[in-house]
């Protein structure tokens, strides 16, 4: 059955991409069109000091790969209707999740930008100031511990692809942007996430704030006892390019009510990274600290408990080469560590609705895992 879904939302793609490729001859005078895409694909070998379930050995594609395709008509008088179609690509496997990621109409003028429809949140936009040379490989990114990156948002994750989201961005004034997003949950609850950033660029510093706010947004789907539960999120990265070296620092707060708001569980997070490029290859270097959990030992949210020994530590090395300006090589290794009584973990099978994390690997498990692949973009 999963392999007729599979090929029913391959075949369901090529009219998209031909309709695609005929609106751009058809109307170029007024429409562009680009199709564009991402392939990272990679060899993993993962271990674990006391689960058997997690010596893995695989080919994955999850880190990043997508197919897409986006234009922009003219309006007129400084005004343009932009639009994207965006799906991810299993590309070890087969198959694709038409428009699962990044899908909007919008319009576009100097006032700024409004999108409606399925869109990653505002914490997303932190990326590119921190984060990794192997475009989110599943093993070696930083979002393992970072805003539970590894759960969805139904189980407490800041960084997901929201649904019935509408979306403003500003202008860049003097190297500033900000965003703001709102997505609704859909219920008599009026549950809904709201997310916002600002980034600063000015040669080689590179700045960037997230806040968020989430009201009944895990109760809507399913993962909170009882309504009245609110969360919100705060982060913080920087980075400055000094020539011989690029450093970068995280920091992160993260904060959920539960028991219908009787209860909170806290969590902080600390990030330092470094890039170094040596001859055209480039080095990197991170290490991630979650510290224990504030709250009573009996809360959970996403990969967070509550209480003592519930932190955890990520290192990761990795070295990637550009054999050109679209197409790079890379290879890493990771070391997560976690204290007696957590069990964060990587992405194991690269796909959130996958139920792999606190139920799945006993506490205190030590995990690593090695990492070669490749990427190139189009």
């Amino acid at each position: 059955m999963k392999s007729r879904k599979r090929i029913g939302a391959v075949k369901a793609l090529f009219p998209l991409l031909a309709g695609a490729c005929f609106l751009s001859s058809a109307s170029a005078q007024t429409t562009n069109v680009t199709l564009y895409g991402t392939l990272n694909m990679s060899v993993d070998r993962v271990s674990a000091n006391n689960s058997e379930a997690l010596k893995i050995n695989r080919v994955t594609s999850w880190g990043g790969s997508l197919l897409g395709f986006r234009g922009v008509e003219s309006l007129g008088n400084g005004w343009n209707t932009i639009f994207q179609i965006e799906s991810a690509i299993s590309g070890d496997r087969g198959g694709t999740s038409l428009a699962g990621r990044t899908t909007y109409l919008g319009l576009q003028s100097g006032w700024g930008t409004v999108k409606l429809g399925r869109i990653t949140s505002a914490v997303d936009n932190l990326f590119f100031i921190f984060s990794d040379n192997a475009w989110r490989n599943a093993v070696l990114t930083s979002s393992t511990l970072w805003a539970q990156g590894g759960v969805a948002a139904k189980g407490g994750s800041f960084i997901d692809t929201l649904s019935n989201a509408v979306r403003y961005e500003s202008p860049v004034w003097n190297g500033l942007r900000g965003a703001i997003q709102y997505s609704t949950a859909e219920d008599v609850h009026h549950a809904y996430n709201l997310s916002s950033s600002l980034i600063y660029m000015n040669g080689n510093l590179q700045a960037g704030a997230t806040y968020s706010y989430q009201h009944d947004y895990r109760y809507k789907l399913g993962h909170a006892a009882a309504a009245g539960n609110n969360d919100w999120e705060t982060s913080l990265a920087v980075s400055y390019n000094f020539g011989p070296v690029t450093l970068a620092g995280l920091y992160e707060h993260l904060e959920y009510e539960l028991n219908n708001g009787s209860d909170t569980l806290k969590r902080d997070l600390y990030g330092v990274a470094a890039t170094v490029p040596v001859g055209a290859f480039k080095v990197f270097g991170y290490y991630g600290y979650a510290d224990d959990a504030k709250g009573k030992t009996s809360l959970q949210v996403g990969d967070i408990r509550g209480g003592h020994d519930t932190g955890a530590q990520q290192f990761t090395l990795s070295v990637s080469y550009p054999f050109s300006k679209r197409t790079t090589v890379y290879a890493g290794y990771m070391y997560l560590k976690n204290e007696a009584r957590a069990n964060y973990t990587f992405f194991r099978d690269g796909n959130r609705t996958v139920p792999f994390g606190p139920s799945s690997v006993a506490l205190g498990t030590n995990q690593q895992g090695v990492a070669m692949g490749m990427y190139h973009f189009f």
